[in-house]
């Protein structure tokens, strides 16, 4: 359960996005104003996430102790980059009482999605490049209060994901181009760099009601989190 979130927004938030080759940390101060610091590529995530946090944290002259929450990508996606941010987010709340709310990252697409098209777009496919021959995908409906997930989070083979896009429904993550070449030149698209952001998620926490966005986000216990890894190949 999300509890107190109104008084949680009073004070700083932290996201911290890591499951595919972007590694996005985030900041929502207490005004509404959120600033993100982002790289791109292989092996960035272990670098850049901690550089990232202190960064944010120091320009605003906030330590830890600041923060009401923390906001993690629990996966699927990357396991080193899943682990890497887990790893982060427990030293940095160790022997704190600041609880840490992981999320789907898959939920975090498709709501950026519902952001760029709603209501002119009404379902998005997330996926999220899984290498081999295959991605993380779930289904997505938008709606007025927000995002509803359709199935659940499956490790697919391309051509299967290709076959079960459904018309006039938005495809949005990583991995693509590889489900183009699975002659689906029809797909309507969103690029990875405008819908993979801790941004969206520290927006979705602002604006969503509680019963919705319990369908996505968590609270956990930092010392037990573990993300979802989704391995199954």
């Amino acid at each position: 359960m999300i509890e107190n979130r109104n008084k949680t927004l009073q004070k700083p938030l932290l996201a911290l996005e890591t499951a595919t080759p972007a590694c996005s940390v985030a900041l929502r101060l207490p005004d509404g104003k959120t600033i993100e610091k982002r790289s791109t590529g292989i092996g960035v995530h272990s670098e850049d996430v901690f550089v990232f946090i202190k960064a944010l944290l120091n320009e605003h002259a906030l330590g830890v102790s600041d923060l009401s929450a923390v906001l993690v990508s629990s996966g699927p996606g990357s396991y080193t980059g899943l682990r890497v941010a887990s790893s982060a987010v427990k030293g940095l709340l160790f022997q704190t009482r600041i609880p840490l709310y992981a999320y789907n990252t898959l939920g975090a697409i498709a709501w950026a999605v519902r952001c760029k098209g709603f209501p002119e777009i009404s379902g998005c496919d997330a996926v999220i490049d899984a290498r081999r021959n295959h991605v993380y995908a779930q289904s997505w409906e938008l709606c007025s209060d927000g995002i509803h997930p359709l199935t659940t989070v499956r490790l697919s083979e391309l051509d299967e994901v290709s076959r079960k896009i459904r018309e006039g429904v938005v495809v949005a993550g990583t991995g693509l181009d590889r489900l183009r070449m699975e002659k689906r030149s029809k797909m309507s698209t969103f690029p990875p760099e405008e819908v993979i952001s801790a941004q969206h998620i520290l927006h979705a926490f602002e604006v969503f009601k509680e019963e919705t966005l319990s369908q996505w986000v968590e609270e956990v216990r930092p010392d037990l989190f573990e993300p979802s890894y989704y391995t199954g190949l």
